[in-house]
């Protein structure tokens, strides 16, 4: 079907997002160090790419910014879950999520989230 990205610094995340995907047919490389996705997307093409908002090097807002340079139709997904702001649910996190948008994101998805919600929202973005 697809081949997907996905940069996340959480090993565990990223494995349970690609056997997710992988399961539903995509073909799917993990990144865990943001500061090599460049090198990669000079070399290599994605119909998608995931990418966690807070990470050592890049952050994925920095990531953003990064794939739009290379990449500047490729849907990009970013997944976040780590900070303080998600759980509280307050304007700073508004201003993150409506940053990224800004930067060239196309969807948002909150960590946790279900199978479903990932397949469902990679669906869309293809």
């Amino acid at each position: 079907m697809a081949k997907i990205l996905i940069v996340d610094d959480d090993a565990a995340v990223a494995a349970t997002m690609k056997a997710i995907l992988g399961s539903a047919g995509h073909d799917v490389t993990v990144e865990s160090h943001s500061d090599l996705v460049p090198k990669i997307l000079a070399k290599e093409s994605f119909d998608l790419i995931i990418s966690d908002l807070f990470m050592p090097h890049f952050d994925g807002l920095e990531m953003v910014l990064q794939i739009r340079k290379l990449c500047k139709k490729t849907p990009i997904l970013i997944v976040t879950g780590g900070s303080r702001y998600i759980l509280t649910g307050t304007d700073e996190l508004r201003g993150i999520t409506s940053s990224a948008e800004l930067f060239g994101a196309n969807a948002i998805l909150q960590k946790p989230f279900k199978s479903a919600k990932l397949l469902s929202t990679v669906e869309d973005l293809l």
